[in-house]
């Protein structure tokens, strides 16, 4: 079998964020009688071909460990060490698949989103086995969009909403593009998601439509 038909991905799942805007740490509140991060684990690790890779503080490796080893023992799940910035966690995890070849996917979810289906995820994956490069999940933007100025508060644009799309995770692309797309990269680059990074690579990352609930866990009242 050629390295093309092999159909391998890894899962990797940051969650060394501060969570500044929910207050705490939101990833250990419960949701459905388990700890929010196990979620993403627990429905696409399982299924996961490849290796599962949860990029965590340097500092909480022990309690995320003892929560996947209670809530998805079943599962060998990998704890590294994340960066200051998203952007450097995955570039933390892409290190550790630095051997892995080039043709398998890197598919990349929010660890705060529990309730990404695994048709979305699905559907992502065979767009990218069939064009070599990136897919996001993504929601048409439908509410009229305005600018503020420096207060926060006072509008001084409205924004077309046309072509926009509010972006979502699970995040897929071909590994060894990740992979180069990360290396193009200065030392204070930081991006909110991967596809930013790929399209400033230049390479090209298309939108798979998310008609069902893919909320992210952001604010208390999120739960």
């Amino acid at each position: 079998m050629s390295t093309s038909e092999r159909k391998i991905w890894h899962l990797i799942v940051p969650a060394a964020g501060s969570a500044a805007r929910f207050g705490k740490d939101k990833l250990f509140c419960e949701l459905q009688g388990r700890p929010l991060f196990t979620h993403v684990l627990a429905r696409y690790g399982k299924i996961c071909p490849g290796r599962v890779l949860l990029v965590v503080p340097e500092e909480k490796k022990a309690v995320f460990g003892a929560a996947v080893e209670e809530f998805c023992p079943e599962l060998h799940v990998e704890l590294i060490p994340g960066g200051a910035t998203r952007t450097e966690s995955v570039q933390h995890a892409l290190s550790v698949l630095e051997q892995e070849p080039t043709d398998d996917l890197a598919v990349v979810q929010d660890a705060a989103r529990p309730y990404s289906s695994l048709e979305l995820l699905e559907r992502c994956l065979a767009e990218v086995w069939a064009n070599q490069s990136g897919a996001v999940p993504g929601k048409a933007v439908r509410d009229s969009l305005k600018r503020t100025g420096g207060d926060g508060r006072t509008i001084v644009a409205s924004v077309a909403r046309e072509d926009l799309w509010a972006v979502e995770t699970p995040q897929v692309f071909a590994l060894g593009k990740l992979r180069h797309a990360y290396q193009t990269l200065t030392g204070q680059s930081s991006f909110t998601d991967d596809a930013g990074v790929m399209q400033f690579a230049g390479e090209i990352v298309t939108i798979v439509p998310s008609p069902g609930e893919n909320r992210k866990i952001t604010y208390p009242e999120d739960l």
